[in-house]
């Protein structure tokens, strides 16, 4: 016979079932009066996003969605536009934001952004591309996701990703490779920002990762300034970004090598002069 602590712990469970449930479908019921995004955070993965999307979320005037990945145009996307509104709340003064950060890797999510969210402001956070790969390799290797993994050491796991540059170009979707193993892919970032600058134009903003790990307060300031809210004190506390590599990033010298003529094509197409040291 159960003892009174297991009756008692699924009881919970049940119930949080059962709230979630009920939560969601009064979400749906009241989609139609809900508002779509005003900002959405595109990428880049490992450069940042989380703790970009937690600060601007402790704005009083900027409200986040139910969970900050919303995946609707990529994964979710055989879903009604209702449903994408279900993910935030009722229409207000509020200034919306969402963040997934596949948007900016996936080759399909721009035109589907740009039908049902043509005036809202782009946000892309670049991190250096070498030290993005080795992060997003760590990440897999621990785990990512349900499925992620990869056996292969780090220079077998990109070298293989750069073959897939040159066999089926930059942009990805949903294939496993596509989402687990795009190490280098998703560092190659003047493609992916290109295509939705010219959707977008001022209304994208670029934001270099290093900047914003070092000078948080000021890279909001400028993001407030950008979207029109008051300039307000949040608390950034301790930046949830990853570790640092310098030392330790294996094949870091030919993986410069092989970013440096990217990197110049990204510096060109953003105006600035050099982000990156090599």
């Amino acid at each position: 016979m159960a003892d009174i602590s297991e009756i008692a712990e699924n009881f919970s469970l049940a119930g949080g079932k059962l709230f979630n449930r009920t939560r969601r479908f009064w979400r749906q019921v009241t989609s139609p009066l809900r508002s779509l995004p005003d900002i959405v955070i595109v990428g880049a993965q490992k450069g940042g996003t989380t703790s970009l999307y937690r600060y601007l979320c402790q704005h009083p005037n900027i409200s986040g969605a139910l969970t900050k990945e919303v995946h609707y145009f990529d994964n979710n996307y055989d879903r009604h536009p209702l449903w994408y509104r279900s993910n935030f709340e009722v229409s207000g003064e509020e200034v919306v934001l969402e963040a997934t950060p596949k948007y900016l890797f996936h080759e399909v999510t721009l035109w589907r952004m740009s039908v049902l969210l043509p005036d809202i402001t782009v946000i892309a956070l670049l991190r250096e591309p070498v030290s993005r790969a080795y992060s997003h390799y760590r990440h897999v290797r621990r785990g990512m996701g349900k499925w992620g993994t990869d056996h292969r050491s780090f220079p077998e796991a990109v070298r293989s990703d750069i073959q897939a540059v040159n066999e089926k170009g930059v942009l990805g979707g949903n294939s496993y490779k596509d989402i687990y193993h795009s190490y280098v892919r998703r560092g190659i970032y003047a493609p992916q920002v290109r295509r939705f600058k010219r959707v977008y134009g001022d209304q994208m903003l670029v934001v270099k990762s290093g900047d914003f790990f070092k000078n948080t307060r000021k890279v909001l300031g400028d993001i407030f300034d950008k979207i029109g809210v008051a300039q307000v004190d949040v608390d950034v506390g301790e930046v949830h970004k990853g570790g640092q590599y310098e030392d330790e990033i294996p094949i870091r010298e030919e993986l410069e090598s092989f970013f440096k003529p990217h990197n110049q094509e990204l510096y060109k197409l953003i105006g600035v002069e050099k982000w990156w040291d090599y």
